[in-house]
């Protein structure tokens, strides 16, 4: 079970660099901690310049 914890953080970590990278990347936000967000199994917010997260 440690090792599949382990890849989830690393392409979690992955997806978020990648995100940040594109020219349409206004911010990102790694959620994956805040029980809001764990129920509903959402990572990441991202927002892009049209304003869609």
């Amino acid at each position: 079970m440690h090792d599949a914890s382990q890849v989830a953080l690393k392409a979690t970590s992955d997806i978020e660099a990648w995100l940040q990278r594109k020219l349409e990347t206004i911010n990102v936000v790694n959620v994956e901690n805040d029980p809001v967000y764990q129920c509903r199994d959402i990572d990441l917010i991202w927002t892009t310049q049209t304003g869609e997260s």
